[in-house]
């Protein structure tokens, strides 16, 4: 965590995990190494920078180390700098965002961007971790999204035996203590541990580990797109907001458009759902329930939780669509006023695995439909409808996008705009 660092209080990143996204050299840091998964890096919460947010700092070394960024001079306009230099792996063309930093990183001494992927790893390996991507995690990160954790023998040995079972019985298999002993004489209370002759060998082992796990994933098929999110239960009081707009979206649909429109006229949002009993809410301003916000005006749709399949009476609680705040679902529930609704949404679908939902938005004739998109798509043609009057809600100017979650959390992948 950022923590006791005044910069990463004014940047706001002591409110996230620091990582490195990809080798971390920072031998400085301490000699248990956590890898994490790459879905971490769909979650809303987590993004990552060219260089460490702090070079944004006083030290200004992020215009430094890359002489294209303008430098405002001015504390305030640099952290905006930061804020909007940060890149997401669910916004489409960030990879291409990342990849040019890095050529022309590389290319720099040269001026020239004509470099390797070879050119790009030898310069990774050979400056400090605080120069390379540096990836902000969510606060709170479940133990299965945690890949491997790297260990050198005597460090786990030194360790109490409760602690050694503990550690165990959380990370399993995950666990990997190597066959490495290291100085331990050289971890001292706020001081910085040296790359010293014991720990060259571990470092390397890790870092082999680690390349040969990223070769792999060059030729695996990628399965994950868009947000990856688990929706903690609120009762619907704590609202999640994603990282790109509806507007964001139809500009990076308009660059690979020859003749697009500034307003777009159909907007489709995919994502894949467990269980249910959800929300999915687009907003024209963005949320804040400590503020008087009378122009605010939100499209709901809900998801129910899906129907027991252990009695013989089927039952299944209204999904639907509707306006209003998010915060009234209890109320609206009781009242029984939705705009559309259906009671029958889930019927013949497999509700083993995730649901895959569809919602789709036409901005100009305000008509609105919630259905089932892959393989349950085929058994289950039903559909939630309504057409929005523009008194109702204006669904040209709906942009900002939040999740939240009933009574269960609620993973959903995929999302997609």
């Amino acid at each position: 965590m950022g923590i006791g660092y005044v910069v990463d209080r004014s940047l706001g990143t002591d409110k996230h995990v620091f990582s490195i996204l990809g080798p971390h050299l920072g031998h400085y840091y301490g000699d248990i190494i956590i890898v994490f998964k790459k879905e971490i890096m769909f979650h809303p919460d987590a993004n990552f920078s060219i260089q460490a947010g702090t070079s944004f700092g006083p030290s200004g070394n992020a215009y430094k180390h890359r002489p294209w960024l303008k430098d405002p001079g001015n504390a305030d306009k640099r952290v905006t700098n930061f804020h909007n230099s940060k890149l997401h792996c669910s916004i489409p063309r960030y990879e291409y965002a990342a990849a040019t930093e890095l050529m022309a990183l590389t290319g720099k001494n040269k001026q020239s961007m004509d470099v390797t992927l070879t050119d790009i790893v030898d310069r990774w390996m050979n400056v400090d971790s605080h120069e390379v991507f540096e990836g902000h995690l969510p606060q709170l990160i479940p133990l299965d999204y945690i890949e491997y954790v790297f260990m050198p023998k005597n460090l786990f040995q030194s360790l109490t035996p409760e602690a050694q079972q503990s550690a165990k019985g959380a990370f399993k298999d995950s666990l990997i203590i190597t066959n490495h002993d290291i100085d331990l004489n050289l971890i001292k209370p706020d001081s910085k541990i040296p790359l010293d002759a014991t720990r060259q060998p571990y470092q390397k082992f890790v870092l082999d580990k680690l390349f040969k796990k990223i070769e792999q994933r060059l030729n695996e098929p990628q399965i994950t797109h868009g947000i990856v999110v688990t929706i903690p239960a609120s009762k619907f009081e704590e609202l999640i907001v994603l990282p790109i707009t509806i507007s964001q979206s139809n500009t990076l649909y308009c660059l690979d458009k020859a003749q697009t429109s500034n307003n777009p006229e159909l907007t489709y949002i995919y994502w894949q759902a467990m269980n249910g009993d959800m929300m999915l809410i687009i907003s024209n301003e963005e949320i804040s329930p400590d503020k008087d916000q009378s122009n605010l005006q939100c499209l709901i749709c809900y998801v129910a939780a899906k129907p027991s399949t252990v009695t013989e009476d089927y039952h299944e609680a209204y999904s639907y669509l509707n306006d209003g705040s998010p915060y009234q679902h209890e109320t609206n529930v009781h009242t029984n006023q939705f705009k559309a609704k259906s009671n029958v949404f889930y019927r013949g679908c497999n509700t083993d695995d995730f649901f895959t939902f569809c919602l789709k938005i036409n901005h100009k004739t305000g008509e609105v439909i919630l259905s089932h998109a892959g393989p349950n798509g085929i058994y289950n043609h039903e559909r939630i409808q309504y057409r929005f009057g523009k008194s109702e809600i204006d669904l040209s100017r709906i942009d900002f996008i939040y999740v939240s979650a009933g009574n269960q959390d609620v993973p959903i992948r995929n999302l997609m705009i």
